[in-house]
């Protein structure tokens, strides 16, 4: 850390660790001297906990080139808000992280003047939603607001996580929105944000720049911890030829463990001698699969998990193994896929968009959700390695961190953005939900992408509160699909005054759906402004209905269908008997 104890950063700070010219505040320049403009960078979660792996080791990366080689006209100043404060200068923080040791510094709040840049690097999604004022102050301050953007994952692949993650990940990205520019780490993460945007950023009326650059790595980087333990291993398999698969990533459902240790087993049942490396901590929702792994029969001789493995052993893995499997369901980036290119180690990955767009035609690919696939794409990976023809990456380009700081700052500070979202409102929408919105969970379904879908089950399907209404009229729109089992089907409900008050319902059958993919079109009117608007969709023994997604609009002046008159009727005679 010595090479950055001269950053400009810390060029003026004292004995106490404050800048002795201003007291702490860098905003008042010195007589005659014109303010350097600052690059805000946030480390709300870094400065909290250092996990160093995912975005908190991207996140170091990203600030040690920053800290190292300041964007001319800029202060890099890291920064950090709280649950129960704005945001502050980060300078305990950062002196520590260079390795300055001056004593204490004082994180002061920090103070902006027009041309200044925020930079949402870390993620943190509980404390971002909490400082949207301060962002739109900020703004009419003449500071640029952007924001990084790993992944939409907890929100299209919602299954894979807990739904308050998916639901704080909502929050998180509803505020950035309002951002003036996204940068994405992938085209792919880029492309899912033009998506989302387009589908729920109807309420936005200014246009959004977005970017992506690729994240970077470095051979030789310095190592952050240390373990011989998987060194001692690979050397012992030096002198065999049994070809040894390496999967590397936090074990969750998403990352596609599960599948792999199935393909394996069916190839070690037809008697084909291969090892499974597997280097990862233990995420959420895998007690089962952990399990499953530590008592696995072929454990510790062609199966090896290791569960709290150094960067050593990590390396010892990259240079001992013979192929990198990526089997993960979907993904922000891929970095595994460069590190393994970096080494020399073949990759044969899923055939997944952000995959194809980081390792092209340098690595094989795998398709399909079963064992038997996979089990399939590796004997041929292992007859195109006898045969010399399976993809080399030695020449997949990658980055280096300074190469992708440079490109993430051509977006962030001079404007070379890949698009621009306008947004264009449709008339009448309110609002717009996924089926697999936490915000709708009612418990009885299960969360499959962006659906929720039933499963044949009597038991609440989409339940929730949809926010404030204005008096009006107003149409709930049911959108999805539905197989019934003879004259099957399932009921929803608008109600309001904490389920007292049944506002609209529909019946929803095979008779009523509409190519479209709609569903249910229920009407419903509200006397006066209300904020405890609920719908309840309930699901039946007899119907598997998959709901994709859920939209209120202002009711367009039109007839009232049979179907319609009926709803209306049921709806009096439930509220008089309930009276």
């Amino acid at each position: 850390m010595c090479a950055f104890a001269l950053s400009p950063l810390l060029a003026g700070l004292d004995a106490s660790g404050r800048r002795a010219a201003t007291g702490g505040r860098s905003m008042k320049p010195e007589a005659g001297k014109i303010r350097p403009r600052q690059l805000l960078v946030d480390v709300s979660e870094l400065v909290r906990f250092d996990k160093k792996t995912g975005i908190p080791r991207v996140v170091r990366s990203v600030l040690v080139e920053l800290l190292s080689n300041e964007p001319e006209g800029y202060r890099v100043e890291p920064v950090y808000a709280g649950t129960s404060h704005g945001y502050l200068y980060a300078r305990r923080f950062t002196t520590g992280f260079l390795g300055y040791r001056s004593g204490a510094p004082c994180d002061d709040p920090v103070d902006v003047a027009a041309g200044d840049v925020f930079w949402g690097l870390d993620w943190q999604a509980q404390i971002v939603p909490q400082q949207r004022d301060q962002f739109v102050s900020w703004q009419r301050d003449g500071v640029r607001v952007v924001f990084t953007v790993y992944d939409l994952l907890p929100l299209i692949m919602p299954e894979s996580t807990f739904p308050a993650v998916s639901y704080h990940h909502a929050r998180w990205l509803e505020t950035i929105a309002r951002a003036d520019g996204l940068l994405a780490i992938s085209r792919s993460v880029m492309n899912d944000l033009r998506e989302w945007l387009t589908l729920f950023g109807g309420p936005l009326t200014h246009e959004v720049k977005l970017g992506w650059a690729h994240l970077g790595a470095d051979l030789g980087t310095p190592l952050s911890s240390r373990s011989r333990g998987a060194d001692i291993v690979f050397h012992e398999w030096t002198t065999d030829s049994i070809p040894s698969f390496l999967m590397v990533g936090t074990i969750e459902p998403r990352k596609g463990h599960a599948q792999t240790l199935d393909a394996f087993e069916r190839l070690w049942a037809a008697g084909l001698d291969a090892r499974l490396v597997i280097i990862g901590k233990p995420g959420w929702k895998t007690e089962a699969l952990a399990q499953r792994l530590r008592g696995h029969a072929e454990v510790g001789r062609r199966l090896l998990w290791f569960d709290c493995a150094g960067d050593d052993d990590l390396e010892a893995a990259y240079q001992n193994c013979n192929c990198l499997i990526a089997a993960s369901l979907n993904e922000g980036f891929g970095l595994p896929l460069i590190e393994a290119a970096m080494r020399g180690l073949p990759i044969l990955a899923r055939d997944l968009p952000v995959f194809r767009e980081v390792a092209g035609e340098h690595a094989a690919y795998f398709s399909g959700d079963d064992a038997e696939s996979l089990a399939a794409a590796i004997c041929s990976w292992i007859d195109c390695r006898a045969a010399g023809d399976e993809p080399r990456p030695e020449r997949m380009p990658w980055l280096t961190w300074s190469e992708s700081v440079r490109k993430m700052l051509d977006c962030v500070l001079h404007g070379q953005w890949h698009d621009i979202w306008r947004p264009q409102p449709e008339s009448g929408l309110i609002a717009r939900f996924w089926g697999s919105d936490p915000r709708l969970d009612g418990g009885g379904g299960v969360r499959v992408g962006t659906r929720i879908v039933g499963n044949r089950r009597a038991e609440p399907l989409v339940a929730g509160r949809f926010g404030s209404l204005s008096a009006g009229a107003f149409e709930v729109i049911i959108l999805g699909e539905m197989e019934v089992d003879g004259t099957g089907g399932v009921e929803a409900l608008i109600f309001c005054c904490s389920g007292e008050k049944l506002l609209g319902r529909a019946r929803i059958t095979a008779s009523v759906q509409e190519k479209n993919g709609v569903l249910a079109r229920i009407p419903f009117h509200l006397d006066t402004a209300r904020n405890d608007i609920e719908i309840r969709v309930t699901g039946s023994q007899h119907t598997n209905i998959s709901v994709g997604m859920v939209e209120i609009h202002m009711a367009k002046i039109r007839s009232l269908g049979s179907e319609a008159v009926a709803n209306t009727a049921a709806t009096a005679k439930y509220n008089s008997a309930t009276a």
